[in-house]
């Protein structure tokens, strides 16, 4: 139980607690986020291979079509990752420093933790290598400055909300300002 204490008088009173979230409720938010990063990757993801793509171009390569199936693709298997991977105590060994030193740090963690997850995936189920690979150092450091980005920006996003209040930058970003 919480107790707050009116301005007026001296007198303590309860208030129940928020009601606790049914196990249907808690399905929805973790589906909700989970089409949130998936959309969120997805559409960065294209980016990349749409880049990619057109740097195969000039050597005669059409990947464009492969490239988006493979980037939300991707994109479906890193969500699930960051989802598992959020839950892990070593994420939230930051979140008392200044935000961007905690987006830093989460963007590190998760860059180094879906790359570990997409070679073990590769080494899984693909026997070969990429004959794509045109740059193979270079798109490994491209790859990983991209992903760096890409979760900085989700993390600063999050953190930055949960600190304003959850909802609060969706509301600033796509609701219409009050004059």
């Amino acid at each position: 139980m919480d107790y707050q204490q009116d301005e007026d008088t001296t007198a303590t009173t309860k208030t129940e607690p928020s009601e606790k979230k049914t196990l249907g409720d808690k399905v929805k938010e973790e589906a909700r986020e989970i089409l949130a990063i998936i959309l969120y990757l997805g559409c960065w993801l294209s980016v990349l291979a749409t880049m990619k793509s057109l740097v195969l171009l000039q050597y005669g390569i059409n990947e464009f079509k492969n490239a988006y199936i493979m980037a939300w693709i991707t994109a479906l298997a890193l969500s699930k990752v960051i989802v598992v991977a959020q839950k892990l105590p070593i994420v939230h060994r930051m979140k008392h420093r200044p935000l961007f030193w905690s987006s830093v740090y989460k963007a590190g963690l998760f860059t180094v933790i879906t790359m570990f997850a997409h070679r073990l995936e590769d080494k899984m189920i693909h026997a070969t290598t990429d004959p794509n690979n045109v740059f193979p150092v270079a798109g490994v450091i491209a790859h990983t400055l991209s992903l760096f980005a890409i979760f900085f920006i989700l993390f600063a996003y999050r953190d930055l909300d949960l600190m304003l209040g959850k909802g609060s930058l969706k509301k600033m970003f796509f609701k219409p300002r009050e004059t």
